[in-house]
């Protein structure tokens, strides 16, 4: 029996400020093994997005922890190395004067993901002035998604990133998973709900389906409204939902 060599891979990656970046990062990994040793440059990364910086965290940690391939970063400037892309932040270790904003988040639990809703909560009061409601509402939103982690995805943790950008009147935060994702969550959950199987043989069919009310993975004790009152609570403070299917970490090993 031969035996296989570990190999060393070196990636030089110029921004994280875009989902083809991440993409790209996924593709490549299908071809690494155990013990294999990737080096990423990132000495002329300027630009980090919240919600690509916080997938590209999550796929080095399901790579590093599931597929066992030893991650090397390289060249991270001192605002990589604070919003904890080497390593990420827990919401129990944050220190009491640190922010919150602008640093990955690993969270392990409900009762973690909880903390940290209340913890961006504070923030968004302390800086933004918001009319009767719509904090409780926001509060409600940030929890139910952060939940779905452990509720739907089946995830082991999850990570978050908050951004609030005050002058530009936006708040943007991005939670990614290495769970099984959206499509696959509907296909199990069809042999226990009555879900329409012609809708959920496509991912992207099976995340507009998820969006519906009433529409459920969870079996048919569960009123699957979780998804369908966030869009809705968006839509009515005049927001716009948006779904989009993008490769998991769970899907490096499926193709």
């Amino acid at each position: 029996m031969s035996k296989r060599f570990r190999m060393f891979h070196k990636i030089h990656m110029k921004n994280i400020s875009s989902l083809r970046v991440v993409d790209k990062l996924v593709s490549q990994s299908r071809e690494w093994r155990c013990g294999d040793t990737v080096q990423i440059v990132l000495s002329q990364t300027q630009r980090y997005y919240p919600n690509y910086t916080t997938l590209f965290v999550c796929v080095l940690d399901y790579l590093k922890k599931i597929k066992k391939v030893q991650i090397v970063l390289a060249g991270v400037n001192s605002y990589g190395r604070r919003i904890g892309i080497n390593e990420p932040f827990n919401v129990n270790n944050l220190q009491q004067h640190m922010k919150v904003t602008d640093r990955v988040i690993e969270f392990h639990d409900q009762d973690e993901a909880y903390k940290i809703t209340q913890k961006y909560i504070d923030v968004l009061l302390e800086s933004v002035v918001c009319k009767e409601g719509v904090i409780d509402t926001f509060e409600w939103c940030i929890y139910e998604i952060l939940d779905n982690v452990f509720e739907h995805s089946r995830a082991e943790k999850g990570f978050v990133m908050m951004q609030l950008l005050p002058q530009q009147h936006r708040c943007l935060i991005a939670v990614a998973d290495a769970g099984r994702g959206i499509h696959k969550a509907m296909y199990e959950g069809s042999k226990e709900s009555q879900l329409d199987a012609e809708r959920i043989w496509r991912a992207d069919h099976a995340i507009e389906y998820s969006l519906e009310r009433g529409v459920t993975s969870k079996g048919k004790n569960n009123q699957g409204n979780g998804l369908f009152g966030l869009r809705s609570a968006v839509e009515i403070n005049g927001g716009l939902f948006k779904s989009r299917n993008t490769p998991t970490p769970h899907q490096l090993d499926n193709g």
